[in-house]
């Protein structure tokens, strides 16, 4: 319901789909009489929506309302950033107080937008939005993999030396050629989309009831990508659709019979002049035609999904991984060092046990729930938990060997270079302009017609 709801809005945000007779048809034609019990059910979800979006205001609310209290301490705090080597003063304040109450009065006050901001992300992506339910069971059932206890004790137990080596085997060893657990984690969320799109494919595929379509649909998007290409360079030089030239191709078996030419030629042409076209043989080849090109998208998507997950179960993925991680194995063995890391991987895992908890209690809350109360829900959770995440920071910071100072550095260096220009002097934007026109490498109408948008926006 809900992912038919987002979808119907998505195109009604389009004027010209909007105001098409098909659109009026859709939403008002055929009307049916719901029983008591689909009334009941309707004034139910109902309810439920209006609890979601009084929600949403009051998410908006509160952190407007904050957001103007904060207002003053958050423009020095920008300012700072910006003239005043402000990152640098951030953290060397970080370095020396050991909590957030401890720090200057706008560091607080910015920790405090901070952890509206943060609950307001939680809150739209794991309960406000069309898609959280997926998004919120996939989260549990990754989580739900992860051995924290089993690392924590890796990085405690293990020597600096070693201890990387632990943590890659958690990740990517394969116990008797089994799959490791990064690769479940993976093959996790690509089964999920996988088999969503499987189930769309089975219901279009029953819609067409022509297993020829399908079927050439189908080996065309498991082709070679040269195959592909020549068709798809076909199709754009005689301007005609992709489905078409697909259909009609050679080099994909099986062949079409006569009748089902024509039948896709009709489809086609009354896909075409189906905007404004209300006669009942044409809509049904209108709407064939869609569910060929829907098919398409499905079956490349999920050949997509398919493939990655391949490329996942492949033993050079793992291999890789392992590269990746060489590259950034110093600054995380001095992070290591530094701090007591097992501490943050429990702390980490708390917080999601805790976030799971508050998403179930708010997801469970009939519609006579105060709003209100699921708000503060979600600031509560991130104050529960945002000392443990200073607390990691400041450790890590306070015996990191200048690995901070010297990130801290690198910005600041960034932030110089765009408030003074290079050293050398500033840079004449006009004479590299003129430069660039005069040697071919920058197309001055474009140039200027970007620049004046920018501007616009700018403005706006």
């Amino acid at each position: 319901r809900v992912s038919l709801r987002a979808f119907l809005r998505s195109l009604l945000h389009n004027p010209q789909v909007a105001n098409t007779k098909a659109m009026q048809e859709f939403l008002s034609g055929d009307p049916i009489t719901p029983t008591d019990d689909d009334v009941e059910d309707i004034m139910r979800r109902k309810a439920i929506d209006e609890k979601r979006i009084e929600e949403q205001k009051q998410f908006y609310e509160i952190a407007r309302k904050r957001a103007a209290e904060l207002d003053e301490y958050m423009e020095h705090f920008r300012r700072d950033i910006v003239e005043r080597n402000g990152l640098t003063m951030l953290f060397k304040e970080i370095k020396e107080k050991e909590t957030i109450q401890d720090l200057s009065l706008q560091y607080q006050k910015f920790a405090e937008w901070l952890r509206i901001e943060i609950a307001a992300v939680i809150y739209h992506l794991f309960l406000a939005e069309d898609n959280s339910p997926e998004i919120f069971a996939q989260a549990k059932r990754i989580h739900s993999l992860i051995p924290y206890t089993v690392l924590k004790n890796v990085i405690r137990i293990a020597n600096p030396a070693a201890v990387m080596s632990g943590v890659l085997d958690i990740f990517l060893a394969q116990p008797f050629g089994a799959r490791s657990l990064m690769q479940r984690i993976f093959s996790l969320t690509l089964n999920d989309g996988i088999k969503s799109f499987q189930k769309s494919i089975d219901t279009l595929t029953n819609k067409i009831a022509d297993p020829i379509f399908t079927d050439k649909l189908k080996r065309y998007t498991d082709a070679e990508e040269d195959l592909k290409a020549a068709i798809r360079l076909e199709a754009e030089e005689e301007q005609i659709d992709l489905i078409v030239a697909i259909m009609r191709s050679d080099l994909i078996e099986p062949e079409l019979t006569g009748e089902q030419i024509q039948r896709l030629f009709n489809a086609y042409v009354a896909f075409n002049n189906a905007v404004e076209n209300v006669d009942e043989e044409l809509k049904q080849g209108a709407q064939l035609f869609s569910y060929l090109k829907q098919l398409l998208k499905l079956c490349t998507r999920q050949r997509d999904k398919a493939m990655m997950l391949q490329l996942i179960e492949e033993p050079v993925t793992l291999q890789l991984f392992r590269d990746l991680f060489t590259i950034f194995y110093e600054p995380l063995v001095r992070v290591y060092k530094s701090a007591n890391v097992y501490n943050s991987v429990t702390d980490f895992a708390v917080f999601i046990d805790d976030m799971i908890q508050v998403v179930d209690k708010c997801r469970e809350q009939d519609a006579s729930a105060d709003p209100n109360q699921t708000v503060q829900a979600f600031i509560d959770l991130c104050q529960r938990h945002e000392h443990n995440f200073y607390k990691f920071v400041h450790e890590v910071h306070t015996h990191d060997n200048g690995l901070f100072t010297q990130l801290m550095g690198w910005i600041e260096g960034i932030l110089e270079f765009l408030r003074h220009g290079p050293k050398n002097g500033t840079l004449n934007v006009n004479a590299l302009f003129e430069g660039g026109v005069s040697a071919g490498i920058l197309d001055k109408e474009k140039a200027i017609q970007e620049i004046n948008s920018l501007i616009s926006w700018q403005e706006a």
